[in-house]
């Protein structure tokens, strides 16, 4: 790709790696009956760390609330996760997966790992911890 005033800023240059892999993500989740980028992304945080609250799955997803809820909501209807009221406090809900949003993520589970695996070796193991440990460093340096 030849460069262009546009694609040498750093800012640039993240957004458009975002979304090639965020293209490259979709068209491997897309298969038998569709999980977006995102619904994966919250399944993938859900199986890690059941019952989050919106705010801590906001907060871990890096998605605005607004947005988050109404995914949430298709991830109801699609019966992937579901909805509970907290035990301790009646005015929080909590967002939990379902056995169906179990399998549909260890379904794509190895497709993804293949995706990370062939990223990485395309880069090769020094510089891809390399580039981690900078991309690390950028979310330090801007308090995240």
């Amino acid at each position: 790709m030849p460069e262009t005033p546009a694609t040498r800023q750093l800012p640039d240059l993240l957004a458009q790696v975002h979304r090639e892999i965020h293209t490259d993500l979709s068209r491997i989740l897309a298969g038998n009956g569709g999980l977006p980028v995102e619904q994966w992304r919250i399944l993938s945080i859900l199986a890690e760390r059941d019952g989050l609250s919106m705010g801590e799955l906001s907060d871990q997803a890096f998605m605005a609330i607004s947005a988050l809820s109404k995914t949430i909501d298709r991830m109801v209807f699609r019966a992937l996760v579901h909805r509970r009221q907290d035990n301790a406090d009646q005015r929080r809900v909590l967002i939990h997966i379902t056995s169906f949003g179990h399998e549909m993520l260890r379904s794509r589970a190895p497709a993804v790992e293949r995706f990370c695996d062939d990223l990485t070796a395309s880069l090769g193991p020094d510089d891809s911890q390399r580039l981690e440990s900078l991309l690390r460093a950028i979310l330090a340096a801007r308090g995240s």
